[in-house]
């Protein structure tokens, strides 16, 4: 592939199949065949955010439901919307779309899904909106392992700074001490409370963070790390499928797959994001296992990139749960 280093794809792939651990250094001590922490930082250094990767998070058994919204025509405020974490523009060939991949608490999944129909219905345009479960990654062929939660619906009760943590790490590389920093830039003093704490060591937040890693990871609620390359943009192409047969695609696929995201459809089925070389596309636009939704619009989310963001300020309450806010997308839009 050109314009890849091997030696940075054999690292990411040797990252996708290790076991996250609270932080990049702490992953790295758990195998000695990965590089030193002083070549992955300068690989940081030279690609910046198109080398991108973060622990892979059971939203499901943290009581968070995986929604996808998808906008024909995208009229409005959509970028807004606080339940986003993803988004991103794509086409038909013929017709402009708007992605955005929202969680949204399970018991609020039928008012905000039922508000944001109203929504579009008021812009004069069209959603559809696709519930399903976490996703299975794979990467250069080599897929996620799944984990199984053990008494997470209770963490955001009785580890409430964990809400901070898993929303900005989500979709982002991020260092303890980077996402720190931007839990206590969003909601300064009132941190003590997402800590249950009266004091806190502001100049060592990234303990924190750790502590709250170490509390995911020991409610089985962290896999691997989701893989995102840019590089292997180049020559290829990103189709949103809904298939009824995700693992025979895949199987179709095969090594035309350059890395996936399946998500399993709550009743049937599947909402598949994969990345495909020029042949994979061949096999994908000859399948009939593949009801291809659009395609990725790779100029347009370099030109004009949508970035989200969860605000779990807003969404999220550390001493009540979660609470609705008043205003799902501003109304006012220039």
């Amino acid at each position: 592939m050109v314009g890849n280093d091997e030696r940075i794809l054999a690292f990411l792939s040797q990252l996708h199949e290790t076991p996250a651990r609270e932080g990049l250094e702490a992953t790295l001590r758990t195998d000695r065949r990965f590089p030193s922490a002083r070549s992955i930082y300068r690989w940081h250094d030279r690609l910046g955010v198109r080398l991108t990767y973060f622990p892979a998070i059971s939203y499901s058994a943290l009581g968070l439901a995986t929604v996808h919204v998808i906008v024909d025509s995208p009229r409005g405020a959509w970028d807004q919307c606080p339940y986003a974490v993803a988004g991103k523009w794509m086409t038909t060939g013929t017709r402009r779309l708007l992605y955005l991949r929202c969680l949204i608490p399970r018991e609020h999944v039928a008012i905000v899904c039922e508000r944001l129909h109203a929504y579009a219905s008021r812009q004069g345009t069209h959603c559809e909106i696709i519930p399903t479960a976490d996703a299975l990654h794979t990467f250069l062929g080599d897929g996620s392992r799944a984990s199984v939660a053990i008494s997470a619906l209770s963490l955001p009760t009785t580890s409430p700074f964990i809400i901070p943590v898993i929303a900005e790490m989500a979709e982002h590389r991020r260092s303890l001490t980077e996402t720190w920093e931007r839990i206590y830039r969003r909601v300064g003093e009132q941190v003590h409370v997402y800590l249950k704490r009266r004091r806190v060591n502001v100049t060592n937040g990234k303990a924190y963070v750790q502590q709250a890693m170490a509390a995911l990871i020991a409610a089985h609620t962290v896999s691997t790390h989701v893989i995102r390359y840019e590089p292997l943009n180049e020559g290829s192409v990103e189709a949103t499928i809904l298939t009824h047969a995700a693992d025979d695609l895949l199987g179709v696929l095969g090594s035309h797959a350059l890395c996936t995201d399946t998500f399993p459809q709550i009743e049937r089925g599947a909402l598949l994001i994969a990345r495909v070389t020029l042949q994979g596309l061949k096999e994908l636009l000859a399948s009939s296992q593949a009801q291809i939704i659009g395609f990725a619009d790779d100029l347009a989310n370099t030109a004009a990139p949508i970035s989200p963001r969860w605000a779990y300020e807003e969404l999220f309450d550390p001493q009540k749960g979660w609470r609705l806010p008043t205003t799902i997308i501003p109304e006012e839009y220039p």
